[in-house]
């Protein structure tokens, strides 16, 4: 089960970037140079603790062994927050098959840093 550290340490990132983050499920910087990330959820919503675990049971049962996962988002100016579990892989292929799977409109080029949208 998540810790309520976690949860905090997430939320002070989160709040601290509202224009926008990525970070591990530990609120720790990504260290990644290349390769892509691509969201496999869609979370929105104004109460953040509860967004939070969430993303954090997503993981935790539905991807429980897979390290190459992340947490990121942001929120508009009504402070909706938007938060994704978040899928790191070097194959621009299966990032795009991938996105597509999971209904997404974009992949993130970290080397790039810019979206690839999907056809």
């Amino acid at each position: 089960m998540e810790s309520q550290k976690q949860i905090n340490t997430l939320k002070e990132v989160i709040l601290k970037n509202k224009d926008g983050f990525s970070c591990s499920l530990n609120g720790k910087p990504i260290k990644h140079k290349e390769g892509f990330f691509l969201s496999i959820t869609n979370i929105k919503g104004k109460r953040l603790n509860h967004l939070i675990r969430k993303v954090l049971f997503i993981k935790r049962f539905g991807f429980k062994d897979n390290k190459n996962l992340f947490i990121g988002g942001w929120a508009d100016n009504d402070n909706n927050f938007y938060l994704d579990l978040s899928l790191h892989t070097k194959n621009l292929n299966f990032a795009l098959s991938m996105a597509k799977l999971f209904n997404q409109k974009a992949i993130f080029n970290i080397k790039k840093m810019e979206e690839v949208y999907l056809k």
